[in-house]
């Protein structure tokens, strides 16, 4: 809704709709019968602001699936409402001005900004475009390769940003939100704003005329060539572009509309609006927890300081908490710290003077850098982040058991193992949980927080809520081998061998990988992972070599990894792998002849004979069989939901954002019947594959006609 105040002649209309103000239509109907009033009673100026600590966040976006966006008055309809009104208009922006937030306050005459506030047009977030005049407006006002920029990367703007770039006019401060009507007032009433034609102050007024069409096509085709199989970024180009060449405002906004509805009936824009909820849910399950019984965490302890190690205590100091890093040796602890400080100086961040040397040694001084194990007895949780071995580990923990306080949470950073057995060690396995960061920990976003079968809710949910604060996307997996992410991507990984085996290339695999979307191949992946992970954890469950009794009977194994590794092959951080790294260019993959004939040597030993293998094989054996994997998971109730896998998927293993996760892409964009049918005409013909045997889940939802998560809610 919005609600209407008049005072000494001026007219404030206050947007509510808690907690960002969005443009629902409750919203779009107040404003508009606001306006309306301010007509009638002859107001001399209009206010506009948002209740609380935000103006708006823009469109309610829960009303694009609906169609309710579209129903009159629709943003468009208040906008140029706004533009037009025949007194002045000023947006007093506190807190957000975000998507069509910023829009209604660019149809505004003049724009007031409280510091700190946040301006942006993030909708290519979402795959569309900023639909209500931004890409028209925005360039009128700044110019467009500012406003291309900013619209195409949908980054954030900071008030002072925002000033310098003339989006606002005047930074203002506000000691409470009451004081927004004396401060509005005394702008509006202002000679600066008085004196002002409002012809002069109308953006879709203005005419650009200080580009060129060469200018124009250079900017385009630097958008093209970085947009990564994003469309939203190419079409908000030719929208740009229309705000010059169109012959008039009217006809640009047109254009704009005609790309924008493109785009919002597109897979795209389903698939990340879909991430955008999802993001959002699967952070937050619903727990049945005992408020006054979750753990606070203010201090935080983590064993190791190896590459991991290092990076999740990077992460918790950057989130303001005390951290207590303990290595074997004092040696050892000292050379951490040193790794940390040059990893922080070797940042963009650093380089970019975003972040200088007081920034970097605050940092390092929130870590204690120790070998003195007892030092952990005070901290809240400990995360351990030593090397995957089930007897280290439970050493570990049954140290931690008798050193650490009783109420603190011990938590292990394993990849693969058993959270139940690793807990078993102790006392307290209703505080033991897995916190599975993913590699490099200070940068990656995705957190698997890992229930074992006595974790207790309360712990669940501190743990969560510690993701959250480290600014990581937590997602709850069940206990399992592999938990969501590396359990799916094991059978992705071997269907990858397998067709090497069979005549592909690593090459060949990756780029038909690539080819949907994929940040990296399996291949490139592997190398960059580290080969030796995989392997030595295959060397502890006997699955490695001639005489292997870790192996299944009558299931298909490729040694080939092995036979890498034998070799001391490891991928980047031993210049070569599947692929051979330069050392002048150390993360670029090339072709490996040494790896090309070691996979003829093997063919020729395993008496396999190549042959030719399409790209659409490699997609379909790979991905489906992640797909698949993904279904067992859910019928198991390891992941609550396929969007949990999603989300996994998008911010651990490269699935590309626009594709939805590749539970969203099996089901929405290759269908569940297709998948279905491919996977049981590949379990035929390899019938030592299991993995390719249709999951149970995905055969009920074909016959049954129903979603995935429809079937789940049956059973």
């Amino acid at each position: 809704m919005a609600q209407y105040l008049q005072r000494n002649g001026l007219s404030f209309i206050k947007l509510i709709n808690p907690p960002v103000n969005g443009f629902s239509l409750a919203v779009r109907e107040g404003v508009m019968r606001c306006l309306e009033q301010a007509r009638q009673e002859k107001s001399n100026g209009v206010v506009i602001f948002g209740d609380g600590k935000n103006f708006s966040a823009g469109a309610d976006i829960s009303e694009f699936s609906k169609g309710k966006h579209l129903i009159q008055p629709s943003l468009n309809e208040v906008i140029d409402t706004l533009d037009n009104f025949n007194k002045p208009i000023v947006a007093c922006i506190n807190g957000v001005a975000l998507g069509g937030g910023l829009e209604v306050a660019l149809s505004c005459h003049w724009r007031v900004a409280t510091s700190p506030s946040i301006f942006g047009l993030p909708e290519v977030n979402l795959g569309i475009l900023p639909g209500a005049g931004g890409t028209q407006r925005l360039p009128r006002l700044i110019g467009i390769d500012k406003a291309l920029e900013i619209i195409v990367s949908g980054r954030n703007i900071t008030s002072s940003e925002a000033l310098k770039l003339g989006i606002i006019d005047e930074i203002t401060s506000l000691q409470s939100q009451d004081d927004i009507l004396d401060v509005a007032e005394k702008f509006i009433l202002s000679e600066r704003v008085q004196s002002t034609p409002l012809s002069n102050r109308r953006i879709s007024s203005k005419v650009i005329t200080d580009i060129s069409k060469e200018q124009l096509n250079t900017l385009e085709a630097n958008v093209n060539s970085t947009s990564r199989g994003f469309i939203a970024p190419i079409k908000i180009a030719k929208a740009v572009r229309a705000a010059v060449e169109e012959s008039s405002f009217r006809n640009g906004l047109q254009r704009e509309r005609e790309l924008f509805s493109e785009l919002s009936s597109g897979s795209q824009a389903r698939a990340l609006q879909y991430l955008f909820f999802s993001e959002r849910k699967v952070s937050s399950p619903t727990l049945n927890t005992d408020p006054t019984k979750i753990p606070k965490i203010s201090t935080v302890g983590v064993i190791g300081g190896g590459t991991m190690g290092a990076g999740i205590a990077m992460s918790f100091a950057e989130a303001g908490l005390p951290v207590i890093l303990v290595e074997t040796s004092a040696e050892n602890a000292a050379n951490t710290r040193k790794r940390i400080d040059q990893t922080y100086r070797s940042s963009s961040a650093f380089k970019s003077g975003k972040m200088d040397e007081s920034k970097v040694e605050k940092l390092l001084n929130k870590i204690n850098f120790t070998n003195d194990f007892n030092s952990l007895s005070s901290v809240d949780i400990v995360v351990e982040a030593v090397f995957e071995n089930m007897n280290t580990k439970k050493d570990i923990f049954r140290k931690l058991d008798s050193v650490c306080h009783p109420n603190a949470i011990l938590a292990t950073n394993t990849s693969y193992l058993d959270i139940d057995e690793i807990g078993s060690v102790t006392s307290r396995p209703s505080q033991v949980i897995g916190t599975h960061f993913f590699s490099p920990a200070n940068v990656m976003k995705l957190l698997e927080v890992v229930r074992g079968k006595n974790t207790s809710p309360e712990v669940i949910s501190a743990c969560m809520q510690l993701g959250k604060q480290a600014k990581k996307v937590p997602v709850l997996a069940g206990n399992c081998f592999g938990f969501i992410g590396n359990r799916m991507l094991e059978f992705y990984g071997k269907e990858a061998q397998f067709l090497v085996e069979e005549g592909a290339t690593p090459t060949q695999v990756d780029r038909a990988l690539k080819s949907v979307g994929m940040a990296m191949g399996f291949f490139e992946m592997s190398d960059l992972a580290g080969g030796d992970v995989g392997w030595r954890l295959r060397l502890g469950y006997n699955l490695v070599g001639e005489n292997a009794t870790g192996r299944k009977p009558n299931v298909r194994y490729s040694s080939m990894a092995d036979k890498m590794c034998d070799q001391g092959w490891f991928g980047q951080k031993t210049k070569k792998g599947w692929y051979l790294y330069d050392p002048s260019a150390p993360r670029k993959p090339l072709e490996n002849i040494d790896t090309l004939n070691l996979i003829e040597n093997h063919r020729r030993d395993s008496g396999i004979t190549a042959r030719t293998i399409t790209d659409q094989e490699v997609i379909e054996r790979c991905l489906y069989s992640l797909f698949n994997e993904g279904c067992r998971i859910l019928e198991e109730g390891i992941a609550a939901s396929p969007a949990d896998i999603d989300v996994v998927y998008i911010y651990g293993y490269g699935f590309p954002r626009y594709r939805g996760g590749p539970m969203w892409w099996g089901e929405n964009e290759v269908g569940l019947s297709n998948i279905l049918q491919a996977l049981t005409i590949y379990s035929s013909k390899y019938p030592q594959q299991p993995h390719l045997q249709p999951s149970k889940l995905l055969i009920d939802a074909v016959k049954g006609g129903k979603s995935l998560l429809q079937t789940l809610q049956q059973k």
